[in-house]
């Protein structure tokens, strides 16, 4: 009986060890890391405005394709050629899609550094 209570004060001991180091880790690397260097940071405004600039460029760019693509589209009657342009223009929206999707988790990703 004496053995047990050993074992149990000694695994208490270890856990409340434990428990005290993680506490103590995660407090000082909180305070250490709440000052971000001037490179990330510079870093951080430099992808902000980039994605920014991507969220402009991309609809622009794909609306601007969907357009030429359904003008070459009108002014032909062979069906291979349609069918043709209308799965490039498939293409195009499912691209933009995904494009601004990736730019929008870029910027997620960015917003935990601020």
């Amino acid at each position: 009986m004496c053995k047990l209570k050993l074992n149990i004060m000694s695994r208490l001991k270890k856990m409340v060890f434990s428990v005290f180091t993680a506490l103590y880790v995660f407090t000082t690397n909180i305070s250490y890391a709440y000052a971000s260097p001037k490179i990330v940071s510079g870093t951080v405004n430099l992808l902000k405005s980039v994605t920014g600039w991507l969220l402009l460029i991309i609809p622009v760019g794909a609306g601007a394709f969907l357009g030429y693509q359904a003008l070459q589209k009108s002014m032909t009657d062979d069906q291979a050629v349609i069918a043709e342009k209308n799965k490039l223009m498939k293409n195009t929206l499912i691209g933009a899609a995904i494009a601004v999707t990736a730019d929008g988790l870029a910027t997620l990703f960015l917003s935990y550094y601020q």
